[in-house]
Formats: C-alpha cells, structure tokens, sequence
C-alpha cells in the first residue's frame, strides 16, 4: 500500500497567520521563528523551536497541528518524526477535535509507522475512523483504510470485518482495481472459515476482480476452495468451484491435493449428474498421476466409478481397478470387499473373467466377518458360474445358517437355495418307471400295453454340474409286461441301454442324449438313439409356503433310431393346478389337470397321434435336509384322452408311475 503525503500549505498559512496574531513575549518570538523557519525550508529547526516553545508555554491546538505537519513533513524520511508527528497530533486533538482532514493525515502518518509496529496500525484505524465520522472519506481513503485493517486481520479476524466495511465504502464511491477486488476477496475469505456470508461476499469480488483482468492460477484455485466451502450447503456453489478450478488447472497443472479436491468437489454434484461423476474420474486420476493417492481416496474414485457403472461396463472395470488400488495401501472393510464384488459380478455378465474377481472380493468380505445371508447367496450363485460347485454349496449353507440367525429373506427363497444345492450336489441316481399306455415304440399300432425300465446315472463332479449345465451317463433297461393284445412280453421284450446326455444352456432346458440300443431278448432292438429334447414349466416343484399355485409343464423330444431310420416325435403339455395334502404330509402334491399329448411316427401307420384329456397327478417328495431341497419324489399320473386324429394310440386311458431316487 502506497501512503499519500498531504500537502500542508493551507496548514502552513493558517500557521503564520497564527504566529502574526500572537502576543508580543519570549515564547511568542520563538514561534513567529519557528513559522520562519517553515517559510524557510528549515522544518527540522522550526520543530526544535516548537517543542522549545511548547515546554514553556502550552500551545494552541492549531500550533499543536502545525508542529505536527511540520514532523509529519520529515517522517517521510525519518519514522522518529513520524512518532513526534503522532503526539503533536494527539496534543492538539485532546484540547479541541480535529478536522476530518487532520484525522486522516494523522492516520496516515501512523500508518507509515505500522508497517513495523502494529500498534500504530491500530491508532492509524483509530483516526481513520475519527476522521470519516465527521467527513465521508475518499475512495482512496477508505482504500487506505481498508488495507490497514487487512493488516491487522492477519491475527484478529475483528480488522477483517472493519477492512470489510472500507472496501465496500470505497467500492461505493468509485469501481476498484483488479488487485483492489481480490485483496477485499481474500479478506473476506479469512472470514468465511466461521461466518459463510463473507465467502459469498468474496466470491463476488473474485468475480469482480476476474471481470477486469484474468486471475492467476493461485487466484482461481483460492475462489475454488471458497465456492467449495459454500458447496457443502448449496450444489451451484460447487458448479462454480469446478468453473475456478478449470480456470486455474487452464493457467498451470494443479497440484495432487488441488485436483483430489477437485475430484471431490464434482463427486458431490455427480449424485443428481453423471456428468460431474466423469469429470471427477478425471481429476482424480489427474491426482494418482502425480503422487499416489490414500486408500480411501482411491476408495472415493472406486465408488464414483461404480457409480457410473450402472449405465457403462467400462466404469465398473475402472472402479475396480481404484478398489484395488485401495486395498493395496490399507486393507479394506467388509462391506468394502462386497461392494467390488458386485462391482465385478456386475461386470461379469458381459465378461466372466471378472466373476474369479467377484469370487476373490466376496471371500475377502466374508473373513472380515460379515455375515449376510443374500450376500452369501450371492457368492454362491457366482462360485456356481466358475464351476466352484463345493464352495458354492459351503456359501449356500453359510447362507442359510445366517438367515436363521438375521432373516433377509423368506422361506420361498431358502427352498430355491436348497433346491441349488441339491442340483449341485447330486451324483447317483436312479429312475424307476412303470407306464399303462396306447402304444409303444413299435410299428404296430397296439394298444392297452403296460411297460417297465430302471435307469441308474451317474453325474461326475465338475463337469457333471457347472451353473446349470448338466452331464451325465446311464445305462437302462425297460420292457414290455403286458400286451392286452397278446403281444410278446417280458424277458424276449427286455431293452437294454448305455448312453450320456447333456444340457449345453444354464437357463434352457434343451437336453442332447446319444445312446446305444442293445439287445437283451430277442425282440429288443440293436441300434442307435439320438435324441434331442426340450421342456419348459412352472410350479412342478414342491412350494413350500403357498398351500396351492398353478402348474404347467410342455415337453417334447425327437428321437431317431439310427438302423431303422425312424424318427419318434413325441410331445405333451400339461395345465392344472396344485394342492398340498397337508392334513397327510406338507409333501404330498395332488395336481388335477388337462392335458393335450400324442406323437409323430415316421413308422406308424397313423403317422401322428393327438389327444386331449384330463388328467390327475399324486406326487410325494422326501429325502430331504436343512440345506437340501427333496432329492426324491415318487408320482402317479392317471389321464384319460380322446382322440383327436385317427390314430388309436392317442386315446384312452394312460398311467404312469414314476420313483425318482
């Protein structure tokens, strides 16, 4: 700040006029010597003689002023004037008030002084004050004023608020400078820490400042990190922190801190815009470009990533590698490791090298001990995609064990799960079928026989269930028992069978079989069978909360016989409802229901068989445990069809019983 001397020749002349109009006597020739002493450029003789006059006799406040411009004069070279000039000041002052002028050149005089001394930057404050209640002050003036006060304000906020008040009394008089606005916006800054209203007063001299002359780097980023304050309470603040910081990184590359505070800043906004949560990825990254940042900060950036994830994969990838980030400095929560890892599981469905990720994230939560049962199940159904059948099975009974203790979810749900376990667990079993039916695989359009077969089938570990897709081998055997048509029957009838089948879709079920036909009697038959099957259906499985629900199933299959070149199509659709029995057992199922079912035989006479009829069902399901579903389940199936071609076979009465083991 540049002090102004005053010009004193009005003070000078009031001064000789005093001298001329006093009284004849020693101390009165010693002034009219110090006034000529004045006239003469001798103002530090003219000083001597006033204070030698002054210990004789006391003066006069406007000798008092005189003397002290006269100091005031010299101060300008020498501050031990400046201090004489004070107290002269103060003498005449504490006799009779001073004018507005002389306050103010008072203030100015101890202003050059407190540039070293505080003291007199306070008493400088102190005439400014004096001076602008009796007179409004100049632009300049105030300015003056303002920037002693700023001075001050370096350890006592009360002279921030007071070079407030300047700044704004000269900004009312007359523009200010660009240097002028930013000085007030930094003062206004410092107390923005404890009141917001003076952040918002400074951003507007930020801007003011801005609006004549570009800021520097430093300059914006400081209106950032004021905006920023004001962010915390209201989003338009932190829109234009992020407009200041651009301006700044524009200017010079900001530093680690500054562009991590950035990123944080958009972060906010990134709730309600997807946008800010892109721009704030790029600042933080900007930050881990320039030193490495803290574990939660690449936790920050992981989690705006994840964010953004929802709409676009290539986020989630990002968001995961900032998780890793993260756990490679410190060690994260639990809650931590399952967010990546329905980060990554997300990421999974269109890239299933990250579920092994998701799989790692979810093992690394559970040790922290977090126990939540749909997260188990979670983690379950993803070691079930990588073919990690036993673990998936140890997290579905964690999963269950947690639900007993804390439930998330309802008994409908724990059913599906142990249902899960079920399918993956199963090894051996064994199928036993008896069928009273209009006709067989054979030629000859018979009806009224019954026919029997056991199969038994082996499912291998690993590659016999990976996440629904399903493989295994089995060997057969069935026969015809009855031909009420006199047909052959028994042993000569006895079929024998090997072959492997395979379901290539987790959410389809469409079923390859291959199988060798063997010969046990003589009228079996020695070829091969391909088949290729589909079905589709809902609520054949037990429910275990609903006492009944709708029921429906749709199969059908084509099955060529290689040596005979003849292609069976057999179809059946099933509709009803179901009814638990629970006055005999919650597991006994009666499903009443119509039915449309026949074939098409390339052999037959009647090439396609249909009928339609109803039907009823008896089902009883067991073998089961607190983590299994029912493994087992026998079935009586009556239906009675009638014909809708000219095929015989597709009428009549039609029993199947079935024990799934």
């Amino acid at each position: 700040m540049k002090v102004h001397a005053r010009p004193t020749c009005i003070a000078i002349a009031l001064g000789i006029a005093a001298g001329s109009a006093c009284a004849q006597g020693e101390p009165d020739r010693l002034l009219e010597s110090c006034y000529a002493h004045i006239r003469a450029g001798d103002d530090k003789g003219a000083l001597q003689l006033f204070e030698t006059s002054f210990a004789r006799r006391r003066a006069t406040p406007r000798q008092y002023v005189d003397a002290a411009y006269t100091a005031h004069r010299l101060g300008q070279n020498d501050p031990a004037y400046d201090k004489q000039a004070l107290r002269l000041f103060e003498s005449s002052f504490a006799q009779q008030p001073g004018t507005a002028r002389q306050y103010v050149d008072a203030a100015y005089t101890a202003c050059r002084l407190g540039k070293n001394d505080p003291a007199y930057d306070r008493q400088a404050l102190q005439l400014f004050e004096a001076s602008f209640a009796r007179h409004a002050g100049t632009a300049l003036e105030y300015i003056d004023a303002a920037y002693i006060a700023r001075r001050l304000g370096d350890s006592d906020p009360a002279y921030d608020r007071q070079a407030m008040r300047f700044f704004e009394a000269s900004f009312a008089l007359q523009p200010g400078t660009a240097l002028q606005y930013v000085d007030a916006a930094y003062t206004a800054r410092r107390l923005g820490k404890n009141d917001p209203a003076y952040d918002k007063l400074a951003l507007r001299y930020f801007d003011a400042s801005f609006a004549l002359q570009p800021g520097t780097a430093l300059q914006y980023v400081d209106a950032a990190y004021t905006a920023r304050r004001l962010g915390e309470n209201d989003p338009a603040y932190d829109k234009l922190a992020l407009r200041y910081f651009d301006a700044s990184f524009a200017l010079q590359p900001g530093t680690a801190l500054q562009y991590v505070d950035a990123a944080y800043t958009a972060r906010r906004l990134g709730q309600n815009d997807p946008a800010y949560d892109k721009l704030a990825l790029r600042y933080f990254e900007a930050s881990f470009a320039l030193q490495p940042g803290t574990a939660q900060q690449y936790l920050d950036a992981a989690y705006t990533a994840r964010r953004l994830g929802e709409r676009d994969p290539a986020y989630d990838k990002l968001s995961l590698r900032f998780f890793d980030a993260s756990f490679a400095v410190q060690p994260g929560a639990a809650h931590q490791y399952l967010d990546a890892a329905y980060t990554a599981r997300r990421v999974g469905r269109d890239y299933p090298a990250y579920e092994k990720d998701a799989l790692r994230y979810f093992a690394a939560g559970f040790t922290r001990q977090h126990e939540s049962a749909l997260e188990y199940a979670d983690a379950a159904y993803t070691a079930r995609g990588l073919g990690e059948n036993e673990l998936a099975d140890r997290f579905f009974h964690d999963s269950i064990d947690a639900n007993a203790q804390a439930p998330q979810y309802d008994a409908e749900q724990a059913y599906a799960y142990r249902r899960a376990v079920d399918d993956a667990e199963r090894r051996v079993g064994a199928i036993v079928n008896v069928a009273y039916q209009s006709g067989g695989f054979r030629p000859q359009e018979t009806i009224g026989i019954l026919q029997g077969g056991t199969e038994v089938y082996w499912q291998p570990p690993k590659i016999g269930y990976d996440n629904g897709r399903i493989f295994q081998v089995f060997a057969r055997q069935y026969s015809t028992l009855y031909d009420r048509s006199g047909g052959i029957t028994g042993l000569p009838t006895l079929q024998w069978s090997v072959g492997a089948r395979y379901k290539p879709l987790s959410s389809q079920n469409l079923v390859f079989t291959a199988e060798k036909l063997m010969t046990g009697g003589r009228y079996a038959y020695d070829d091969w069978l391909f088949r290729v099957g589909y079905s589709i259906d809902g609520g054949i499985d037990l429910h275990p909360v609903k006492p009944d629900w709708t029921t429906w199933q749709f199969y059908t299959e084509s099955a060529y016989f290689v040596r005979q070149q003849r292609l069976v199509q057999p179809v059946e659709l099933r509709y009803g409802h179901s009814w638990r029995i629970d006055s005999i057992s919650s597991h006994l199922v009666m499903f009443p229901h119509a039915a449309i079912a026949g074939d098409y035989d390339t052999r037959a006479l009647h090439k396609l068989a249909l009928g339609i009829g109803p039907g009823i069902g008896m089902r009883y399901w067991f073998r089961e445990s607190a983590y299994r579903a029912p493994a087992s389940w026998i079935d009586l199936d009556v239906q009675y069809r009638v014909r809708l071609t000219d095929a015989d076979r597709a009428k009549g009465l039609v029993v199947r019983a079935t024990l799934w083991f």
